[in-house]
């Protein structure tokens, strides 16, 4: 699934994310720490074209919350959109194509790959291209195979509008 805005968000007036204290506590225990990547996920990833060249993809997930916003958020965002913004919803809404972000996995995240052997230039800026479209965050040292990234949003839970 692709996700785009409908309307700029810096009209929306949304409230601040509330912690769920429960499930951050739940997802930071299954989901902090490293993880390997396998050739499924990779292939998934666009990668399966590039397999023979990678060796290993470590995934590093730290400071997990999970947010959320209560139902009457989103209805008081909904309510004070503007005229043409509310239109576009209006539109999108129509062909049930319009959601709200009700509840999501915020977290750090660090990647790093290590490439066999021989893999050129170009392989590795695919491959690091690929990691980064999918997980976000921004290059590293480490020429290159490293990405971090801060407070990025994973595990949406979208509410049909």
């Amino acid at each position: 699934m692709k996700l785009t805005y409908l309307c700029r968000p810096d009209f929306a007036h949304a409230p601040p994310a509330i912690v769920d204290q429960g499930a951050t506590s739940e997802a930071s225990g299954k989901l902090t720490g490293s993880f390997q990547l396998d050739a499924t996920t990779l292939a998934k990833l666009g990668l399966g074209a590039k397999l023979s060249y990678i060796r290993s993809v470590t995934i590093k997930l730290s400071n997990v919350t999970v947010e959320q916003l209560a139902f009457d958020d989103l209805a008081s965002v909904r309510s004070q959109l503007g005229p043409v913004c509310r239109d576009i919803v209006k539109d999108f809404s129509s062909r049930s194509l319009a959601y709200q972000t009700k509840q999501a996995i915020r977290a750090d995240v660090t990647y790093s790959v290590q490439l066999n052997t021989g893999a050129s230039a170009d392989v590795k800026g695919l491959v690091v291209h690929a990691l980064t479209a999918a997980f976000g965050g921004s290059i590293q040292s480490d020429s290159g195979l490293t990405a971090t990234g801060k407070g990025l949003f994973y595990g949406l839970v979208l509410t049909k509008v």
